[in-house]
């Protein structure tokens, strides 16, 4: 008996009579992820989708004014091409008003690659044929000083004309020419008619200077005339389309300038008579002579050919003087 005690445990009074399992007592806990962890990445989640969101509505906004910038460049274009057009239009319309059966200079003048020995050749079109050029081609040393005397006399001409494109500047010798045309030299002949008769001079005589004036004038338009039909030289603004026609011309040809020329002779053989009236033909004549140029109408030659016939016809007005005093004796 006592070693049967000997081999059982024993027991506290307060023990309970079965031992209970260590994980028995243990509150059981859930072995999936973290709440936390998960809330945290939604969180994440949720902020990267609004990123996204924002740089696709971005996007979207920036593709809508590139849209808009391209529909409004086009619409541009679109308005500066019909400007272009109808302005090509008028000045197509313009020449062919003016001078349709003329054609540019031949290419021999035009080209500046290398100077001519001959400023004209027998072309196939007979328009391009040009007598002043075909006379010079008998006269081979004149082509090179010739084809240097036309770049410059264009060259100057251009760059003449460039003040035209100021509105003031092309008004101003556009009402010059105007008066030009003949409306100035009108007015001087009547202040000198006017002071012929505050002189108190004879009848007999009071007509005579203007006779002789308007006499030497009527030669000197027979004569550009004259040339102008022979020359048939084209006026700057139908060759050369940089430069702007500011007035509309009388006649159709360029060479010589009949403005300038009756400026020159109105100026020398008025003046002779009237030397008071020069103060204001003088620098008058000067103003006909670059409006010519400014408004694109006449070469700078054209201007200096018209001046020099001016002097000349001037020199012959005291034979037209002897002729008509000698028809009213």
């Amino acid at each position: 008996m006592k070693g049967l005690k000997q081999g059982l445990p024993s027991i506290s009074p307060n023990q309970p009579l079965h031992k209970q399992s260590k994980h028995q007592d243990k509150p059981a806990t859930h072995e999936g992820p973290n709440l936390d962890i998960m809330m945290t990445t939604v969180k994440k989640n949720k902020s990267h989708g609004d990123a996204i969101s924002n740089d696709s509505s971005l996007y979207n906004h920036v593709n809508s004014d590139i849209d808009r910038n391209r529909d409004g460049a086009a619409e541009h274009q679109s308005d500066l091409s019909v400007g272009l057009e109808s302005q090509d239009n008028q000045f197509t319309h313009r020449n062919s008003e003016l001078l349709p059966h003329l054609s540019p200079l031949p290419s021999s003048i035009s080209s500046a690659a290398k100077v001519p020995t001959t400023l004209a050749t027998k072309s196939a079109s007979p328009s391009e044929d040009h007598p002043f050029l075909n006379y010079l081609n008998g006269y081979p040393a004149l082509a090179a000083p010739t084809y240097q005397l036309l770049s410059w006399d264009t060259s100057l001409c251009i760059h003449i004309n460039r003040y035209s494109n100021d509105a003031n500047i092309a008004a101003f010798f556009k009402t010059v020419s105007r008066l030009g045309d003949g409306w100035f030299w009108g007015a001087m002949v009547i202040a000198a008619l006017a002071i012929e008769l505050m002189s108190g001079s004879a009848s007999s005589l009071l007509w005579l200077p203007l006779l002789t004036v308007v006499i030497t004038s009527l030669l000197g338009v027979a004569l550009y005339k004259m040339l102008k039909v022979k020359t048939v030289r084209p006026r700057p603004y139908q060759v050369h389309q940089v430069i702007i026609m500011g007035e509309r011309p009388l006649d159709v040809f360029s060479f010589p300038s009949g403005h300038t020329l009756q400026a020159v002779l109105y100026t020398c053989v008025l003046g002779s008579y009237y030397p008071a009236l020069l103060w204001v033909m003088v620098p008058f004549a000067l103003l006909v002579a670059l409006s010519r140029m400014v408004l694109g109408l006449h070469y700078p030659t054209d201007v200096a050919v018209g001046a020099g016939l001016g002097m000349g016809l001037a020199q012959l007005s005291p034979l037209v003087h002897e002729s008509i005093e000698a028809v009213l004796r």
